[in-house]
């Protein structure tokens, strides 16, 4: 799951920025899951998504270009690995021992 929050200034406060089209990319060299932020409460915005069973480094990005906005750019680097997997090999090298 990846979620953020978008605001926008009005005056002096800052209050939720609402809309439908802001898009996550979850990418390593290529994308591999592009999907549509859905709107919570008070301008979070999440995406839920299973990921690849593919081991590396990966980045969530939300790149939002409106006019008459300042441009977000957010991008999060993340390293994945399959415990499971991980775990199931281990045991398989006790047994070779």
């Amino acid at each position: 799951m990846y979620e953020t929050t978008i605001e926008q200034r009005h005056g002096v406060h800052w209050k939720p920025y609402v809309t439908d089209d802001v898009q996550l990319e979850f990418v390593r060299i290529d994308p591999f899951v592009r999907t549509t932020l859905q709107a919570k409460n008070n301008g979070k915005y999440e995406a839920k998504f299973k990921i690849p069973d593919v081991y590396g480094v990966y980045q969530f990005k939300v790149e939002y270009n409106r006019v008459g906005y300042t441009r977000l750019y957010n991008t999060t680097q993340v390293s994945f690995i399959n415990i499971c997997k991980m775990k199931l090999k281990i045991r398989q090298l006790e047994h070779l021992r």
